[in-house]
């Protein structure tokens, strides 16, 4: 009986850049998204409301903690009363401009399309502040990877955030996999690579975006997406 392979990737730094909140000489289609969002607010209000949500935004990645519809609300109410309710409208706003005009880095659609050849389960696997699954389904249909990718596991949805195993899990369900027979392609050492290599799984580290620093308990480190396809076949021949 032949079982099933999945192929766990990871996102930002990994597929496509990883970008911050914007600074505030970046904010104005934040502001924008926000003034459509909000018509109530002035402009002025629209641009304090921006810097609130990346700051939020900022310290709840650095806490480890996932941003949520609930934590927008409450930020919102503080702001103005009554404006709680629009959390979602918001969150929106925020999806809309979120990326801005990253693009996938090259070699991106050529691993996506050999592991889904080589018939792996591939599972786009990504922290994220305002995305929830169906949005990031939008965005990979912009990149042109959607057709490549079997499911995609959100952080928002999870609830929790790399490392968190919770994540790791959930992917591994909705591939139908086990660890052993599963690889973990990521550029973060804490948040990808060692969580994964504690549930059994094999690693590739991506320095893509990021060098690799110091050691890594990765099986494998590719400088290229390229690179990353390669170990994949060779791993698939070898058994």
């Amino acid at each position: 009986m032949v079982r099933n392979r999945a192929l766990l990737v990871d996102g930002g730094a990994t597929l496509f850049p990883e970008v911050g909140p914007p600074g505030e000489h970046e904010l104005r289609p934040r502001v924008d998204a926000l003034a459509s969002a909000l018509p109530e607010l002035t402009r002025v209000d629209c641009h304090r409301l921006a810097l609130a949500l990346g700051n939020s935004e900022t310290a709840a990645i650095e806490a480890g903690i996932q941003h949520s519809d609930a934590m927008t609300a409450a930020l919102l109410e503080r702001f103005s009363a009554g404006l709680g309710a629009k959390a979602a409208a918001v969150r929106l706003a925020m999806v809309d401009t979120d990326w801005g005009a990253t693009r996938p880095f090259a070699g991106a659609e050529g691993l996506l399309r050999t592991a889904r050849e080589l018939g792996f389960v591939t599972v786009l696997l990504s922290n994220t502040t305002w995305h929830s699954e169906p949005h990031y389904w939008d965005r990979m249909r912009q990149f042109g990877l959607m057709p490549h990718l079997a499911h995609i596991v959100s952080s928002f949805d999870v609830g929790v955030r790399k490392p968190d195993l919770r994540m790791f899990r959930t992917a591994l369900g909705k591939a139908g996999c086990s660890p052993a027979d599963s690889i973990m392609v990521g550029d973060s050492e804490a948040n990808d690579i060692l969580p994964a290599a504690a549930l059994g799984m094999r690693t590739i580290r991506v320095a893509v975006q990021h060098p690799v620093r110091g050691r890594t308990a990765a099986t494998a480190t590719a400088s290229t997406l390229d690179q990353v396809a390669g170990i994949v076949r060779d791993w698939t021949a070898a058994g």
